[in-house]
């Protein structure tokens, strides 16, 4: 069969390693399973031809007639994505081969440190790996021209972030929670499409580059990242971001550029102790109806 989504088959094929390259399609919903899995990544390896990998907690799928899977975005999570009380994920074996047909990878908890290094990641379109043991995900540059969706929220053994120079048509980023992450690569802030970028409690985060520029950017959170000091020039208008969140950083000031965002409706900056000084160029932002600057001392 090459669509599998019922739970003992999937739950077979993974311990057992019985997986075959017929098989595109795999889904296995652990919300409620109170056994731990132990997945034998020899069974990914045999799936050479698998376009969608989904294993989940407490997400929403349809599963349509022609036996594909709907991913319903309009759902929320209802607990945390690997609860305490519900089934762990152990992996036996490094994983030394990923399909290279993967259109939508969402595996929550995955329990692997990094993805094959053979992956390449040509036919990717959705990367959701949130709750993961994930230390990173490939070297260098890979072909990303596909790719519209990465996120890694509350991954926190992450430490950096690869080169996303060839992922032109990423709209959305989440890094949220990642809190060993002390390395995000430059390229995030040149990507051209990216509308959504959430960098809330990065704990680890020092520096972001010189400058940025984004034209397509409408929400920038970048709050409790609290060794972060410097807010990056703003080399461009970039008309469309209305909301910037600054909560909790340790940033000084602003940089005089900041008129470049025009389209600015909401700044929040409480709890930034060391807040000194807003540039004067503030006063143009004639589209700025919300600041919070409360709890700077």
């Amino acid at each position: 069969r090459s669509r599998l989504w019922i739970h003992e088959d999937v739950n077979h094929i993974l311990t057992q390693n019985t997986a075959t390259d017929a098989v595109e399609c795999l889904m296995l919903d652990l919300s409620n399973s109170k056994v731990d899995l132990c997945i034998n990544t020899e069974a990914l390896v045999r799936m050479r031809n698998l376009r969608l990998l989904i294993i989940y907690y407490d997400f929403y799928f349809i599963v349509q007639e022609d036996g594909y899977f709907e991913y319903d975005e309009s759902c929320e999570i209802i607990r945390d994505i690997c609860p305490i009380d519900g089934c762990k994920q152990l992996a036996i074996g490094n994983l030394e081969f990923l399909s290279h047909e993967l259109r939508f990878l969402l595996w929550h908890g995955c329990p692997l440190k990094s993805l094959s290094s053979t992956f390449i990641p040509k036919n990717l379109v959705r990367l959701d790996m949130r709750g993961s043991r994930i230390r990173e995900l490939w070297e260098g540059m890979q072909p990303l021209q596909n790719l519209k969706v990465i996120l890694l929220s509350h991954c926190q053994y992450l430490v950096k972030f690869p080169d996303l120079t060839e992922a032109i048509n990423l709209e959305e980023l989440l890094l949220d929670g990642c809190s060993s992450l002390f390395e995000v690569h430059s390229s995030i802030f040149a990507l051209q499409k990216l509308d959504f970028l959430n960098l809330d409690g990065c704990e680890e985060l020092e520096t972001l580059p010189s400058s940025i520029h984004m034209s397509s950017l409408e929400y920038l959170n970048l709050s409790y990242c609290p060794n972060l000091e410097k807010f990056p020039e703003i080399s461009g208008i970039m008309k469309e971001l209305s909301i910037l969140h600054l909560k909790g950083t340790a940033i000084k000031g602003l940089p005089s550029s900041i008129y470049h965002l025009q389209g600015l409706k909401e700044l929040s900056m409480s709890d930034c102790e060391s807040l000194e000084f807003l540039p004067d160029s503030i006063c143009n932002l004639a589209d700025l109806t919300d600041l919070d600057l409360s709890g700077c001392s």
